[in-house]
């Protein structure tokens, strides 16, 4: 929702360096049954173990690493397909026939170990 990007990038500023707290907060707010069996580990999301696994190689400076996503096809199953997709690029525009995919996209922010936005 970009009306609610400033308080985004608030909450993230105000949780620079303790993302693990925030993790914490956020599955107690989305996921209030898991609230007490365990605490989330500084810089990980719960992962179900029922989803795919999917990658982008990213570069920096000419370096690349691999960056892979654990994808909750259990909780979103139409996002986590499209965003598979993406980055194996095997879907095809309708409008204008071209590959769709996320090769040369461009990341605006990283923050290593918690959040990538890129667009």
């Amino acid at each position: 929702n970009p009306s609610k990007v400033s308080t985004v990038d608030k909450t993230l500023e105000t949780y620079l360096g303790r993302e693990d707290i925030l993790f914490q907060k956020l599955n107690t707010k989305y996921n209030p049954s898991s609230s007490t069996q365990h605490k989330i580990p500084s810089g990980m999301l719960p992962a179900t173990g029922k989803g795919p696994i999917t990658y982008m190689d990213i570069s920096i400076n000419d370096t690349t690493q691999r960056v892979k996503f654990q994808l909750f096809m259990d909780k979103t199953p139409l996002t986590a397909e499209n965003f598979r997709a993406l980055c194996t690029g095997e879907r095809i525009s309708k409008l204008s026939n071209h590959k769709l995919h996320y090769k040369n996209s461009a990341f605006h922010r990283i923050l290593p170990g918690f959040v990538m936005q890129g667009g």
